[in-house]
């Protein structure tokens, strides 16, 4: 996934983080979504991402999922908390 959101943001000439970020790379991974509807659940992704890349990330994901014998579309995966500030330990 990281591979491909390289490319995707070299396409683009954007940096990758804007692309995605990795907690939604890792949220990918964990939920390994194969449907547009499944990728839009995925955390960070709003309509315009899923727009733009469900395709190709959900047929990376297809693909890898199939060459490792791995299951896809887990629902049950629960989305990774907010990093907010506000959410982050304070430390004295």
């Amino acid at each position: 996934l990281r591979g491909l959101r390289r490319d995707v943001a070299a396409e683009r000439n954007s940096p990758a983080y804007l692309v995605f970020g990795d907690e939604s790379l890792r949220d990918m991974a964990r939920r390994r979504p194969t449907t547009a509807a499944g990728f839009r659940e995925v955390y960070g992704v709003g309509d315009r991402k899923a727009a733009d890349f469900s395709d190709r990330f959900t047929a990376a994901i297809r693909d890898y999922c199939q060459a490792n014998e791995l299951a896809i579309d887990l629902v049950d995966a629960p989305k990774p908390a907010s990093t907010t500030a506000a959410s982050r330990p304070v430390l004295n």
